[in-house]
């Protein structure tokens, strides 16, 4: 989290917003994900240059992973003296934002493409006649900071940052209050002692003391806050006997403004900006308006209708960490006594993981599908537990990662909801600024936890226009399901496996049945196999309608029970090769005897003793 951070802020400076005679506005691009939009800003960045070469275009992408993608293999009409990639690399110590602004300053002509982070860091006066786009929706620009500490142990940063700044429209019913600079003058310093405060995290990151780091990044990030003309700090106070724990909240939403009210131009390309809060406070706080381009070819919307969203959670139970973690007795209506092998511990993650996994296996074991990895979102702290031979954990933050297309399946069970202190922070902020507060919420819902699930969702084969192949998305709950519809309106929310209605005992012994299904035709099938000769394998797998991935998912899930009953062919050789090395060592026979006596190939008993002794 820290070396995020720190690639986000350089030096900040103090910029006022540029009043201009007429609205600027965001031109968007919007489209589906697949649906080629990196590649229509391509096609008209190459085309742009090709008729007025001496202009300058800045590209901007969420990652030096699309950065790279788009230079390297998207660019290719435009030779090399008329694109330039700048991003942070090791072995150059110059800092990224003094590089860009070098280039800027010195009136470069071309495709600049940068990080988010390196646009929004820069100095927005060198924007001017620029042409700005943006892939994918900043909705960084949209930042929450929260520090927490008793008023008899405040960081000693707070001395001065209490000097600067004054307590003002106090809340008593809410008991909050908003902190402002005391003076014009005042801004300019706090901004200055958030710069000190910043490079002061640098020194202690480099040293390995990454919680002291953190802890001077929260506390710049006030002043930062406290400084720009589009940021509000609340601090609120909660007494508990005789202790006050004081709790600082800031929200800051001015940076996509300013790059917008300097540069010449903003396109914004994303499937999922109209919606989320960046949008809004854009929208309906700064009053900046938007214009989708037209006739840009690029859908809108996901066309499959073999698409099936399962969802867990029903009713008005939505996915969160803390309910998550609870013991999976909240879930309404089940009782778990009567059931064998279930253990009491279990989590609601842990039982919807389980049974939400279970149903991907069984859609591709039963439709008998090639493809036998699914993509799995968790989150962080989860992924360690949550390792399974059938699936393949991807990052929350995919943006870029393209490389999945050939996997059909997926399930999200990662809750990325904001915490308490960020809800609060903008209920606080809607209130002052009088803008609707449950929209203002249900859009940051959008933008942390549907936008990131669908664009995780979307790295399956859902992308490719051409696909004819069936999804099946497993999500935690109802409002996950018709979130998703959005961009796939065609799917099937399936709702026969909600934990809510109080059925699951019945659709587990429905799995049971099932399973059993499986024990039984696996113990037949390695049964025969055990007799067949060799390379008539095929002809068993034909007698039951399997093939060779299913027969390894088989072993695979009932390897232990197929094991005890000595019914994998190379564990009973290995019995074999062992009872040959006991005729031989007390009996003394001959290797030939002795494995003719207990039935096995000389050369493959050999083999196997060398294993064994090895």
């Amino acid at each position: 989290m820290v070396a995020l951070l720190f690639e986000f802020y350089e030096e900040v400076t103090l910029v006022d917003t540029v009043v201009t005679d007429e609205m600027k506005r965001i031109h968007l691009i919007n489209g589906r994900c697949g649906g080629n939009k990196t590649g229509y800003i391509v096609a008209q960045i190459e085309s742009a240059l090709s008729e007025k070469p001496d202009q300058c275009i800045i590209y901007a992408a969420p990652t030096k992973l699309v950065l790279n993608e788009v230079y390297s293999n998207r660019l290719l009409g435009l030779e090399s003296s008329s694109k330039q990639l700048i991003v942070s690399d090791e072995d150059i110590n110059e800092s990224v934002n003094s590089r860009i602004t070098e280039v800027l300053t010195e009136g470069y002509r071309g495709c600049l493409l940068i990080t988010h982070s390196a646009l929004f860091n820069l100095d927005a006066t060198l924007l001017a006649d620029k042409w700005i786009i943006i892939d994918e929706s900043p909705e960084q620009t949209v930042r929450f900071t929260a520090i927490e500490f008793f008023d008899n142990e405040p960081p000693h940063e707070f001395q001065r940052f209490n000097e600067l700044t004054v307590i003002c429209d106090t809340n008593t019913s809410e008991h909050y209050s908003r902190i402002t600079p005391s003076s014009s003058d005042n801004a300019q310093l706090l901004l200055e002692e958030g710069n000190i405060l910043r490079r002061a995290s640098y020194r202690h990151a480099e040293m390995g003391q990454k919680v002291r780091a953190q802890e001077l990044v929260d506390i710049a990030s006030l002043y930062f806050a406290a400084a720009s003309e589009h940021g509000y700090i609340y601090l609120s106070s909660v007494t508990d006997d005789e202790t006050t724990k004081l709790i600082y909240r800031a929200i800051e939403t001015g940076d996509m403004l300013r790059v917008v009210n300097h540069a010449s131009r903003v396109w914004l390309a994303s499937a999922d900006f109209e919606g989320g809060l960046l949008h809004f406070l854009l929208t309906n706080y700064h009053g900046l308006s938007t214009e989708p381009i037209e006739n840009t070819g690029i859908p809108l919307e996901h066309d499959k209708s073999n698409v099936t969203i399962l969802p867990l959670l029903g009713g008005d139970k939505q996915w969160s960490k803390t309910f998550a973690e609870s013991n999976r007795a909240v879930l309404e209506g089940f009782y778990f006594s009567d059931i064998p092998n279930y253990f009491y511990d279990k989590t609601v993650f842990t039982e919807l993981f389980e049974f939400g996994s279970y149903c991907i296996q069984a859609e591709i074991f039963e439709n008998k599908e090639q493809q036998n990895k699914s993509l799995m979102f968790v989150n962080v702290a989860k992924q360690s537990e949550c390792e399974h031979d059938d699936f393949v954990q991807v990052s929350t933050q995919s943006h870029g990662q393209n490389s999945y297309q050939m996997h059909n399946h997926a399930i999200w069970m990662a809750s990325l909801l904001p915490n308490p202190n960020q809800i609060n922070a903008l209920e606080y902020f809607c209130r002052q600024v009088s803008i609707d507060t449950q929209t203002a919420k249900e859009c940051l819902r959008h933008t942390r936890q549907y936008a990131p699930m669908y664009q995780g969702l979307a790295r399956t084969s859902l992308r490719v226009g051409t696909s004819n192949v069936p999804n099946l998305f497993v999500v935690p709950d109802i409002a996950s399901a018709q979130a998703l519809l959005k961009w796939i309106p065609n799917a099937t929310v399936d709702t026969n496996y909600l934990f809510t209605l109080g059925e699951l005992k019945e659709k587990q012994q429905e799995f049971d049945a099932k399973k059993e299904q499986r024990r039984s035709m696996a113990y037949a099938i390695f049964y025969d196999l055990l007799t067949v000769k060799h390379g008539r394998k095929a002809d068993v797998y034909k007698r039951f309608g399997v093939d060779r991935k299913q027969v390894s998912r088989l072993k695979e899930e009932f390897s232990d029970e197929l094991l005890k009953a000595n019914l994998f062919p190379e564990a009973i050789d290995e019995q074999r090769a062992i009872k040959v090395q006991c005729l031989m060592q007390d009996e003394g026979m001959t290797m030939n005897n002795a494995c003719k006596t207990v039935g096995i190939d000389r050369k493959k008993c050999r083999r196997l003793i060398d294993n064994l002794l090895n």
